[in-house]
C-alpha cells in the first residue's frame, strides 16, 4: 500500500515539474490574466476559400481572449502584436467568463500602431471578465502577414498562455471533485 502511495505521489511531482502551468491553472492567484492568441480563418485558401473571391478581397482575423481569472481588478494590460499587415480594423468585446447577474463596469480598449507593431490596452478589467479582440483584414498578402503574427502581454499580474474559459472550468471541476474526496 505505501508503495502506491509513494509511486503515485512521484508521477505526481513528475507531472507538476513537467508541466509548470499546471499548477497555476488549478490554484488562483488574487491578480491573474488568462490569454489565447491566434489566427482564425481566412476565406483566402483552406475549407473557407471560394474561388468567385479576388484574392484582394478575401478577408483574414487574428483573436485574442483575454480573461480575468484573478480576483482583483485588473488597472492596466499591454498586448503587442508584431508584425501586423498596413491597413486592418479593430473589433472587441467583453462577456462574462461565467454568466453572471452583477453588473459590472465595461474596461475601456484602446489602440495604437507604431510601425509594423500595434499595440492594445485594456484598463479597468474586473474579475470574471473576458476581453476579446480581433484584428481582420483583407488580402491575400495581408492574410499571409497575420499569419505569422505574434502577440505579447504584459500586466501586474500573473499571466498564462491558456484558454480563460476552459481555466475557469478546470477550477470548478477540481473545486466539485475535492468536495467528494477525489
Amino acid at each position: 500500500m505505501n508503495r502506491k502511495i509513494l509511486i503515485s505521489c512521484g508521477v505526481v511531482a513528475v507531472l507538476l515539474l513537467l508541466w509548470p502551468d499546471g499548477l497555476r491553472l488549478l490554484i488562483p492567484s488574487a491578480k491573474e490574466i488568462s490569454y489565447s492568441a491566434g489566427f482564425s480563418y481566412t476565406t483566402c485558401s483552406g475549407f473557407l476559400a471560394n474561388d468567385s473571391i479576388d484574392s484582394d478581397s478575401c478577408r483574414a482575423e487574428y483573436r485574442i481572449s483575454v480573461g480575468n481569472t484573478g480576483r482583483e481588478v485588473h488597472d492596466v494590460i499591454t498586448l503587442q502584436l508584431f508584425p501586423v499587415p498596413p491597413t486592418w480594423r479593430l473589433g472587441s468585446s467583453v462577456t462574462d467568463i461565467v454568466a453572471s447577474a452583477r453588473e459590472k463596469v465595461a474596461p475601456e480598449v484602446r489602440h495604437q500602431q507604431t510601425n509594423e507593431t500595434l499595440t492594445i490596452t485594456i484598463t479597468n478589467l474586473h474579475p470574471n471578465r473576458l476581453a476579446q479582440v480581433q484584428l481582420l483584414t483583407i488580402g491575400e498578402e495581408a492574410a499571409e502577414l497575420l499569419r505569422t503574427t505574434s502577440v505579447s502581454v504584459d500586466a501586474d499580474a500573473t499571466i498564462i498562455e491558456t484558454n480563460p474559459q476552459l481555466t475557469v472550468v478546470t477550477r470548478f471541476v477540481r473545486s466539485v471533485l475535492g468536495i467528494f474526496g477525489w
